[in-house]
């Protein structure tokens, strides 16, 4: 008998299958004013309810909403990305910003407001050694 996936969850006697693990790594709380809506500890509950491997909290210019998500991640055994997405004005040359202080147009902001945007996870370690993760 044939197996079919809808929506991403699998039916007919293949159900035991395992899907791939997923984790959202770029998730915004209310505590982004204007522009995330769920409490985090709402967002960590539905992505637990969901079956996510981790989530991300990454509220823009603050980790503000980190600290309510952690004690939900932890009640729900869901592992929990601490993040942030950053906000950078152009260069004075109205490049991207970097370490010359230069340099064209890449990385501009969907906003069109010229500035530019990134996502970073806080600090980690890999294989013994400190790693800061650039998402986006």
């Amino acid at each position: 008998m044939a197996t079919s996936a809808v929506g991403g969850v699998a039916s007919g006697p293949a159900s035991q299958q395992v899907l791939p693990a997923y984790a959202e790594l770029h998730c915004r709380s209310n505590f982004s004013f204007l522009t995330g809506a769920s409490h985090p500890e709402e967002l960590v509950a539905r992505a637990h309810e969901l079956g996510y491997a981790a989530l991300a909290i990454t509220d823009e210019c603050s980790l503000a909403g980190v600290v309510r998500a952690h004690g939900e991640a932890k009640r729900l055994k869901l592992h929990l990305i601490v993040g942030a997405e950053m906000r950078l004005a152009p260069s004075a040359d109205g490049g991207a910003p970097g370490p010359d202080g230069g340099g064209g147009d890449a990385g501009r902001s969907s906003r069109g407001r010229g500035w530019y945007s990134v996502v970073m996870a806080a600090s980690l370690r890999v294989d013994g050694r400190r790693v800061i993760t650039r998402v986006g």
